[in-house]
């Protein structure tokens, strides 16, 4: 009876163990609960036919990427689909407090049209300069020196997903028509 005691509280020890092990640090990150990335995503109402959103979706993108043919990898306006990859670098500090490179985060995007409506996904962040990896992995790190530099970095991204939504939604509005009126 002693014997049975003793196995079922080291088993529910190593289990309560096992529950503080799981608990990560997201940084605040938005998370998605499915596939467990850092994911932005939203859905913006805008007057227009799918097809007229795409188009001004398409211009907004000329504008906003320094190299389009690079940023965008596939075009779809019959199924109201733009989508692509881009990069951004990003900084630290040193011991003195000035920037310092720490290098280049890429993400996809899609943008889905329909009629009245779009919606932005951000998803995908990964190291550049790190054979690829994905930023999730800083989640997961437990050396305590490298916590605020991935908060930093972690910062950043945030600014940049928001910018990109922000920029878009602002190019996004139809032109105002002219008028020949004088």
């Amino acid at each position: 009876m002693k014997k049975a005691a003793f196995f079922a509280l080291t088993v529910l020890a190593a289990f309560s163990f096992k529950a503080v092990d799981t608990q990560v640090d997201t940084y605040g990150m938005p998370i998605d609960s499915a596939t467990g990335k850092i994911t932005y995503v939203k859905v913006i109402n805008e007057t227009g036919k799918a097809d007229e959103l795409y188009d001004r979706a398409y211009a907004w993108a000329k504008k906003y990427f320094v190299n389009i043919s690079s940023s965008i990898r596939h075009r779809d306006k019959a199924n109201g689909l733009l989508s692509g990859i881009t990069r951004f670098k990003v900084y630290g500090a040193d011991k003195k407090g000035r920037k310092i490179d720490a290098g280049i985060i890429s993400y996809e995007f899609t943008l889905n049209f329909k009629e009245n409506r779009y919606r932005i996904v951000e998803t995908n962040f990964r190291q550049v300069n790190n054979s690829g990896n994905p930023v999730e992995k800083w989640f997961y790190d437990t050396n305590e020196k490298a916590k605020p530099i991935h908060k930093k970095i972690f910062a950043q991204i945030d600014a940049k997903a928001k910018e990109m939504i922000k920029s878009l939604e602002a190019g996004m509005k139809p032109a105002p028509k002219k008028s020949d009126d004088w």
